[in-house]
Formats: C-alpha cells, structure tokens, sequence
C-alpha cells in the first residue's frame, strides 16, 4: 500500500465481546479477561491499561499500546509503529516496512477507528460495519466470512484475495465491528502478499486473535 493510499484511507474511512466486562483480551482463540489490566478508580473512570496484568505476548512479540482508544494490539519486535489522526478518525498502523521511509508498505496490520458514527457520517457503526463487509464481499475474491455477536458487540470478518500494486497477489483480512452502545467503529485489517503467505500467515493469527480493546469507548 502506498502513502498515498494510506492518506487516502484516513481521509475515506470515516468481536469483541462484551459479558459483563469492561476490556477484553482474545488469546488462543478463547477470551481471557483483562479486567485486572484496566481497573477502575473510585470514581468509576476506567484508568490506563496496565502492562504489567496483560498476558505475556507471543514469542517474538510485544504489545503496542493504543491509548486513545485504551487498547494494544501485540506486534512483533522488528515491525514499525505508525499513527494518523483526523477530524474523523484515528488510524494506526504496525507493518513490517517502515512507512515513513519507504513510502508504502505491504504487509501489517491496520486499526481504523470512529467514535460516534452516527454524528460524523449518517449512520449507526452497525450499519456502517455491516456495509463496509457487504462492499468487500461484492468487489474481492472472497475466500470466506464470517459473523459474530455477544452482548452489544458486533464483528463482520471478510477474508479476500486481491490484485495489489504492479498486479501482485495480496491476502487481506478484514475484521469490521461494530458497539452499538458508543456507537464506535473498528475496522481492523491486516494485509500481505500471497506469496508470503506461509510465513506470514502465523503473524496474522497472532495479531488478529491477541488484542485488548475497551468496550467502554
């Protein structure tokens, strides 16, 4: 993905599970609660993710921290950390290229986020997540879907194969959700090229199933 396309993503794109808790943690494929990472003071203000409670990250990973949106994704060691921000909507980027110098980058992971949908583009961050899919589905090669619900949280995954620049094959996982009770959105995708795939594919597993989010935001 080029700069350009970056930008323009920032400028264009205006499961985690809820039970009871108020941060999640996805590990191995079943939720472990994080509860402990985030406690809240006595005046009932969720505090700062605390390093130190989360679960020890994967080998060869460490976690980045998000802390507008009070969350952190685990992201390997050599990967680059990357931030953009506008009147719309938070951006962040781990990729194994480093944007800033290179231009571009082709393979990392993406977090798009926007905070009361409904008042920045017109419609709920339901329906906003289930459209963005709907669009992914009708114009990539699809390769699977999926659908997810618990509580108040919602999560459309879309895995496709698409022509990426100079027609080279790339493989990308969207994870679009939806909290219907802030009204915020999360598009969460992490690309690379097919040709990658084998040893790529286990850091996408790490970095779409490891993650702390709060669903207070």
């Amino acid at each position: 993905m080029s700069l350009s396309s970056v930008l323009a993503k920032v400028a264009l794109c205006q499961f985690l599970l809820s039970v009871m808790l108020h941060i999640f943690a996805f590990a191995d494929g079943k939720i472990k609660s994080a509860k402990d990472a985030n406690p809240k003071n006595n005046d009932g203000i969720i505090e700062k993710l605390d390093e130190s409670k989360l679960f020890t990250p994967a080998k060869g990973f460490i976690w980045q921290f998000l802390p507008e949106i009070n969350g952190a994704f685990q992201m390997p060691v050599k990967w680059h950390f990357l931030q953009a921000t506008n009147d719309s909507q938070i951006v962040y980027y781990m990729t194994k290229e480093n944007i800033e110098t290179e231009g571009s980058y082709k393979t990392g992971l993406s977090v798009n986020v926007i905070r009361k949908v409904k008042e920045k583009i017109g419609k709920d961050a339901l329906k906003y997540a289930r459209e963005i899919v709907s669009e992914m589905i009708r114009n990539t090669d699809t390769l699977g879907t999926a659908v997810g619900q618990a509580s108040t949280i919602y999560q459309y995954t879309c895995r496709s194969r698409i022509k990426g620049k100079e027609g080279l094959a790339m493989i990308v996982h969207n994870l679009a959700m939806a909290n219907i009770t802030t009204d915020t959105f999360y598009l969460i995708t992490f690309e690379f090229p097919e040709s990658q795939y084998e040893e790529t594919e286990k850091i996408a597993r790490v970095m779409l199933v490891n993650f702390v989010l709060d669903d207070e935001i």
